[in-house]
């Protein structure tokens, strides 16, 4: 097993240090946003990647914001939807840049999970991925995300991609294979 030093800061001669709370906190709520992610059986994310993820938020929103919201470590480790009452553009986008460019996951594959988990979907993951870097690709994708995170679905995810057909055909995909 490997130890964390930041986490063994607080521990020398029992002295609690700033930065050891603060680094427990934020692995109290790290921890719960990955039990809240596994909560919910349509997730597409597996545990490491839900890790990765949650690590990121927590890194981004911090502690101290969430506890500001009035949010605990238990309330979100019991929460399969949890939404973000008061984010910022900033963090929504410095979190849409750890979903699509953060490295915690293979959007392609993910997308696939998530198709399949959702509707049933049969997509090959060499097609998914097509599609998912199509997607990730398009500005108006990723600030749709954005806006989602922030409580906003009126933005269009797919005004830039334009005929979302024509993506379909240009990966391969059959629309029947998108399952219901």
């Amino acid at each position: 097993m490997i130890l964390n030093p930041l986490l063994l800061k607080g521990q020398i001669d029992n002295q609690p240090r700033p930065d050891a709370i603060q680094v427990t906190e934020d692995k109290a709520y790290a921890d719960a946003l990955v039990t809240s992610m596994q909560l919910d059986p349509g997730s597409p994310f597996n545990e490491a990647e839900s890790r990765c993820l949650a690590e990121g938020t927590v890194s981004i929103i911090g502690a101290d914001t969430f506890a500001e919201w009035g949010m605990t470590p238990d309330s979100i480790a019991k929460d399969s939807s949890i939404q973000f009452p008061d984010m910022t553009q900033d963090m929504a986008q410095q979190i849409s840049d750890l979903y699509f460019d953060g490295g915690c996951f293979d959007f392609g594959q993910m997308l696939g999970r998530a198709m399949a988990a959702t509707s049933g979907s049969t997509i090959e993951a060499e097609k998914a991925a097509c599609l998912a870097d199509t997607l990730s690709g398009s500005q108006a994708f990723r600030d749709a995300f954005v806006a989602s995170m922030m409580g906003d679905d009126s933005a269009d995810p797919f005004a830039e991609v334009g005929d979302i057909y024509a993506v379909l055909d240009k990966c391969g995909i059959d629309a029947s294979d998108l399952g219901n």
